[in-house]
């Protein structure tokens, strides 16, 4: 029998993933990492054990220690090339400083971001935020490189379908109360097939759509792209996009707005050139975005003067569609008018769904709904003292201000900058790593050690100086030359615990070493 590619274990991969980001159950913590709660890293490696993959179980397992421990397992590692478009579902996006993610298709990926506080502890279990661990867009982080499964075969030709391949042409439904909440059976057969779905939200400015928040929740939650829309109904055009916005403000950036314009319910506007132009500044004024225009292929001639702002959905159905995903966008046969070029044709509506093929990509999409990915989470870390061992969690790259006298010190394993905690230049006040500021917290300069005598054989240790309050040092808690002990700040006080060995390795990659014990300033399991 022929061999055939199997997509089970990556199937398997991606959806526990998927399952594990929409179960609250399950947070973010980097203390508490193997269940329930994960960080970036332990998540990757639960999908892998899950799918059947023989990753290693050996720590340390975390993004530096990826590349050897799935390469190990079968799994191919190339740099990444910077083009997302590149990637197969069941790729792992790493960067090995910092983070790991997995992209599950039409543009999203699951990751483990931060914990409610946006911190890395997880005080308490579960996803307290929805974002703990969450389904969202694909985004370039930068990402160093991609991990891809190995390809399984199998001698039969019973194998799971393959993932959608990157590029295809999105298909979707638009639903009203008609379609009921939950679903008719029809519609929910067609939902489950559809990349991105639009919900009816209001009418004129009296009616909502009772089963608005059904759909619409369910939509996002299963992470389509969104659409809404309003039906336009013989009032007033500021009236009805005031209405309109009221009713859909909390949800700018989500979903593309639309604007569904027929005559059935609307004789006392329909025909009028002038009533979806006003419609459309209303709204944008509002919101600070364009709404879509939905309209019949024949009645494109009443919209043409919001060519320029606005995207076009075509409602026409030629006789040869049917109750299928048949249509290809280039299939489109209507006359857009001024329109340079559609965005959704709404083909068919037998089988008493509506069917939709779009004309634009996810990006696309994204970009007319006003979507803003957002900043990531700030990431944190602690430092202390730990046993010298080369790795890089201790080793940090200096970034100078423009006179030379002042550095921000980045950590090489975490890509996070040594930073005086909560910026509060005080006695006592721990000193960590954290995300990239450049905030006086994360400002420091050197001065030489010269009050005391050291042994020759060794070098003459600095004092590290936080921009912050230069009365302080950087300073071994307690004065204890022990491995995790805490770093914090305290006032000059000629003691070793406030003397640094420094050691440069000649290509801009600095070491600070005890003077007391052989320990080295470390960031804690290299910000993982």
């Amino acid at each position: 029998m022929a061999r055939v590619r199997s997509y089970e274990r990556v199937n398997k991969f991606v959806q526990h993933a998927i399952d594990i980001a929409n179960d609250d159950s399950h947070g973010y913590s980097q203390y508490h990492r193997w269940g329930p709660d994960f960080d970036c890293s332990s998540l990757m490696y639960e999908c892998a054990y899950y799918a059947g993959y023989p990753v290693s179980w050996e720590d340390p397992r975390y993004t530096g220690a990826m590349i050897e421990d799935f390469t190990a397992a079968g799994w191919r590692c190339d740099e990444f090339d910077g083009n997302l478009d590149d990637l197969d579902v069941g790729d792992l996006l790493l960067n090995t400083y910092a983070h790991t993610g997995v992209f599950i298709g039409n543009g999203q990926m699951v990751e483990a971001s931060c914990d409610e506080y946006g911190g890395i502890e997880g005080a308490n279990s579960g996803d307290q935020t929805g974002y703990e661990i969450h389904v969202g867009p694909l985004y370039n982080y930068p990402w160093t490189h991609v991990l891809t499964a190995p390809e399984d075969w199998v001698d039969d030709g019973t194998t799971p379908e393959p993932p959608q391949p990157v590029g295809r042409d999105l298909y979707g439904i638009d639903v009203s109360s008609h379609d009921e909440a939950p679903f008719k059976w029809h519609t929910e057969n067609c939902y489950n097939e559809s990349d991105f779905v639009i919900v009816k939200a209001t009418q004129g400015t009296w009616y909502e759509n009772p089963c608005f928040d059904y759909a619409y929740n369910r939509a996002k939650g299963d992470g389509k792209l969104l659409g809404i829309y309003h039906y336009a109904a013989s009032e007033g055009a500021w009236e009805e996009a005031d209405y309109f916005y009221e009713h859909v403000k909390d949800y700018i950036g989500e979903f593309i707005p639309v604007l569904d314009w027929e005559s059935y319910n609307n004789e006392g506007n329909w025909g009028n050139t002038h009533w979806c132009r006003e419609f459309c500044d209303r709204f944008h004024s509002r919101s600070g975005v364009w709404p879509m225009i939905y309209v019949q292929a024949s009645a494109i001639w009443q919209v043409d003067n919001c060519a320029n702002d606005c995207a076009l959905w075509v409602a026409g159905y030629p006789s040869w569609t049917g109750d299928n995903w048949q249509p290809d966008h280039e299939d489109m046969p209507y006359d857009i008018g001024a329109f340079n070029d559609w965005a959704v044709w709404q083909y068919t509506s037998d089988g008493g769904t509506d069917r939709n093929v779009a004309n634009i990509t996810v990006e696309q999409w994204q970009q007319l709904a006003g979507y803003t990915k957002p900043e990531p989470a700030p990431r944190c870390a602690d430092v202390w003292l730990y046993e010298a061992n080369g790795s890089d969690a201790q080793k940090w790259h200096p970034h100078w201000d423009a006179e030379g006298k002042w550095f921000m010190l980045e950590n090489i394993a975490s890509g996070l900058y040594l930073d005086v905690k909560d910026a509060k230049g005080e006695s006592g006040q721990p000193v960590w790593a954290y995300t990239r500021n450049e905030s006086e917290a994360q400002w420091f300069r050197l001065a030489e050690v010269t009050s005391k005598e050291y042994n020759p054989k060794f070098v003459r240790p600095v004092a590290i100086i936080p921009r912050i309050n230069q009365a302080l040092r950087v300073d071994v808690q307690w004065g204890q030359f022990k491995t995790k002990t805490p770093i914090q700040l305290w006032p000059l006080n000629d003691s070793n615990a406030q003397c640094w060995s420094l050691a440069d390795d000649g290509k801009g990659i600095w070491q600070f070493f005890a003077v007391e014990g052989a320990y080295a300033l470390d960031v804690k399991h290299a910000g993982n």
